[in-house]
C-alpha cells in the first residue's frame, strides 16, 4: 500500500489542493491585517501572549523560587522586571501569569458563551413557555452587575481556579444567550427551516444543521469580545483575594496583598502586572472589534 507521503507527491491534483490551503491561510491573515490594522495589532498582542504561555518553561524560571538576597531588586540583566518582596523574579511570574489568565479566559468564555448559545438557540426554536422560562432566568442574571455576580458565586463556592472559571462562565451566559436568540428568531422563520420541518426532520437536526451555522458569526464576535472581560474579571477577583490562591502567579494577585506596601519603593511590582492586564484586555478588544466588522453583514457595506 502506498503511504500518504507517496500519494501526496504523486497526485498532482491533491498536491495542488494542498498548496492552495497552505497559501490561502497566510493570505487571509495578511488581508485581515491590511483591512483592519488595529485588529492586526490586537492579533499580534494575543499571539505574543499565547507564545509566552506555551513556552513559559523555556523562557522563564520557576515563578515560585525565592531569593532573599534579591528582595525588591530593581530591573537588571539578572532580573529583567525586577523582583518582589520575597525575591521572586517578576519576569517569570508575569510569563507564568499569562498561562493562568489565558487559561481562565478561554475556558470560561468557551463554557459560558457556549451555554448561552445553547440556551438562546433552544428558547428561540421552541418559543412559548420554554422561551419565557429561559429568558426570565437570563433576566434575573442580568439584574446583577457582572463583577458582583462573579464575586457572589466565588464567595459562595470558595476560592480556587475551577471556582473562578465557573463564576466567570456563568457571567458570560446572558449576553451570548440574548445575541444568539435574536439571530435564531429570525432564522427560524426562513423557508428552508420551514421546509425541513415539513419533511419531518428532527428538532435537534434542524437546530444543529440549519440554524446553528447561521448564528456562529455573531457568537464568535461575542466570544472574542468577552475574552478581555473574562481576563479583567479574573484579575479583579485575584486582586480581591477571591481568585487564584497564592502563591500562584496570577496578575491580579500580584497587585494585591503585601505588594501594595512596597509600591512607593518598588513601583515595578505594580507596573508590570498592571501593564500586561491592560495589554491583554486591549488586544482582545481590538481583535474582537475587527472581527465584528469583518463578520457582521450589517457593517460590510460601510467598509
Amino acid at each position: 500500500m502506498a503511504t500518504q507521503s507517496t500519494i501526496n507527491s504523486s497526485d498532482p491534483l491533491l498536491r495542488r489542493e494542498q498548496e492552495k490551503i497552505y497559501i490561502r491561510a497566510p493570505k487571509g491573515v495578511l488581508k485581515f491585517v491590511k483591512k483592519k490594522p488595529l485588529g492586526g495589532v490586537g492579533l499580534l498582542i494575543l499571539l505574543i501572549m499565547c507564545f509566552m504561555a506555551i513556552f513559559a518553561p523555556v523562557i522563564a524560571d520557576d515563578p515560585l523560587q525565592t531569593d532573599y538576597n534579591q528582595m525588591i531588586a530593581a530591573p537588571s540583566a539578572d532580573h529583567l522586571f525586577g523582583t518582589d518582596d520575597l525575591g521572586r523574579d517578576l519576569w517569570s511570574r508575569i510569563i507564568y501569569g499569562a498561562r493562568i489568565s489565558l487559561y481562565v479566559g478561554f475556558l470560561s468564555v468557551l463554557f459560558g458563551s457556549g451555554t448561552g448559545c445553547i440556551i438562546g438557540l433552544v428558547g428561540a426554536f421552541y418559543g412559548g413557555s420554554i422561551d419565557t422560562f429561559l429568558q426570565r432566568i437570563i433576566d434575573a442574571m442580568m439584574a446583577f452587575p457582572s463583577l458582583i455576580l462573579a464575586l457572589t458565586i466565588v464567595a459562595t463556592l470558595g476560592a480556587g481556579l475551577d471556582k473562578v472559571i465557573l463564576a466567570i462562565a456563568i457571567v458570560q451566559v446572558p449576553r451570548a444567550s440574548r445575541v444568539v436568540r435574536s439571530q435564531a428568531l429570525a432564522i427560524r422563520e426562513m423557508d428552508y427551516v420551514t421546509a425541513a420541518k415539513a419533511i419531518g426532520c428532527k428538532d435537534t437536526r434542524i437546530m444543529m444543521r440549519h440554524i446553528l451555522p447561521q448564528v456562529v458569526a455573531p457568537w464568535l464576535i461575542i466570544a472574542s469580545a468577552a475574552l478581555g472581560t473574562a481576563i479583567l474579571t479574573e484579575a479583579s477577583l485575584s486582586f480581591l483575594g477571591l481568585g487564584v490562591p497564592a502563591p500562584e502567579p496570577a496578575w491580579g494577585g500580584m497587585l494585591s496583598g503585601r505588594a501594595r506596601d512596597y509600591y512607593a519603593v518598588a513601583p515595578w511590582m505594580a507596573i508590570w502586572p498592571g501593564l500586561f492586564i491592560a495589554l491583554a484586555v486591549y488586544g482582545f478588544n481590538l481583535f474582537g472589534d475587527a472581527l465584528r466588522d469583518i463578520l457582521d453583514p450589517r457593517l460590510r457595506g460601510t467598509q
